[in-house]
């Protein structure tokens, strides 16, 4: 699924659209964020922008247009709450552009969805038509407690 993220970003301009990657673990600490960050650092040399994914389906809307005007070519929809179920985010992972009203304004935007797009979450359940919009990712550390493991080298200056 790593590499599947990471050639996805790489030719993501040339698709006319592609599934997110969906990471899940058991707990938190478990590098989900990390490998969204490491997908946008191979891609761009930065970290991928971050929006969190809670259960408000009109914020989410703007928030995603948000971030699709922004440009940046990796997104992380980080701390999903369960289950996730999205028409927002079909929406952008099914078409070539997204169209949402910005926000304190009448007006309509519509942007390209040519982006990479991570979701992240303990316990992660897609449902609904997110079932064939993402591929799955589990992260198994083997830890007990993995926010206290110590790395060898530090893989975002490697």
């Amino acid at each position: 699924a790593m590499r599947a993220a990471i050639i996805t970003a790489l030719v993501r301009r040339a698709l006319d659209t592609a599934p997110a990657l969906a990471v899940t673990a058991k707990q938190a600490s478990s590098g989900k964020t990390a490998l969204a960050h490491i997908v946008s650092r191979i891609l761009t040399g930065c970290e991928a922008a971050v929006i969190p994914l809670d259960q408000e389906a009109a914020e989410l809307g703007r928030r995603l247009l948000g971030v699709l005007m922004a440009g940046d070519p990796v997104v992380c929809l980080d701390n999903a709450v369960d289950p996730v179920d999205s028409a927002a985010l079909c929406a952008a992972l099914t078409s070539g552009s997204y169209q949402d009203r910005i926000i304190r304004s009448s007006t309509m935007a519509r942007v390209s969805t040519a982006v990479t797009m991570i979701i992240t979450g303990n316990g992660l359940r897609l449902v609904g038509d997110l079932t064939t919009r993402a591929l799955g990712c589990a992260l198994d550390t083997g830890l007990d407690r993995p926010q206290e493991r110590v790395y060898q080298r530090d893989i975002a200056a490697f």
